[in-house]
């Protein structure tokens, strides 16, 4: 992995929640506002914090069809080449995104520049009433500074999320910035990363 003196690190595995698709008090967890923090406890399931979210949505919960995928999977692209940020990863599903991204910045910039960019797009494409509220009011931002953390978190991005949707990956970039060769095609990236845990459940230690 290349040297880095930067405070920040070399990947961030940002996740962006649709509008009303994962309330506050659900048994899967939630972040907040105040408990967003790498490493922090999440929101504690607890059904009638849940209710009460519910009641408050002014909506109903927003997901994307194929449409809209597309352009969300657009426009992270193009809000990454503009601002120069590295895209290492992306998986856009019905409800949220998992993006694995690299920035000279605290990862709350980023979000709400992927979230910026893709309502923008969104609106010029026409596929939404006015008005339509599509996020969920924060993220989860996890911060990943060694390569066995981004192996971890690409897998968990691509290959643990069900049927495959709108993916994206960038091999060169991930062998210029971590020095990893991933296989050149999906299954092969699929099949590699089982035997790096395996490796690693066996030995205690990365396979480089």
């Amino acid at each position: 992995m290349r040297q880095s003196y930067s405070i920040y690190p070399p990947a961030y595995e940002l996740t962006i929640r649709c509008y009303g698709t994962r309330l506050h008090g659900s048994p899967k967890g939630s972040v907040s506002y105040y408990q967003n923090e790498y490493g922090t406890p999440m929101v504690s399931p607890n059904d009638d914090l849940m209710e009460t979210m519910r009641h408050r949505m002014k909506q109903k919960p927003y997901s994307w069809d194929k449409t809209k995928r597309l352009i969300v999977r657009d426009s992270v692209v193009e809000v990454c080449r503009y601002r120069i940020w590295n895209l290492f990863a992306l998986h856009v599903r019905t409800n949220h995104l998992h993006a694995l991204v690299g920035a000279p910045s605290p990862p709350e910039p980023v979000m709400n520049d992927f979230k910026r960019y893709t309502s923008r797009n969104l609106n010029l494409a026409g596929v939404d009433p006015t008005g339509r509220r599509r996020w969920a009011g924060h993220g989860s931002t996890k911060y990943l500074w060694t390569r066995e953390r981004f192996l971890e978190a690409l897998n968990y991005v691509l290959y643990q999320q069900g049927p495959w949707m709108e993916v994206l990956v960038d091999s060169a970039l991930i062998k210029r910035e971590f020095g990893i060769d991933l296989p050149p095609d999906m299954r092969g990236i699929q099949k590699w990363l089982e035997e790096i845990q395996r490796s690693r459940d066996r030995t205690g230690r990365d396979r480089w």
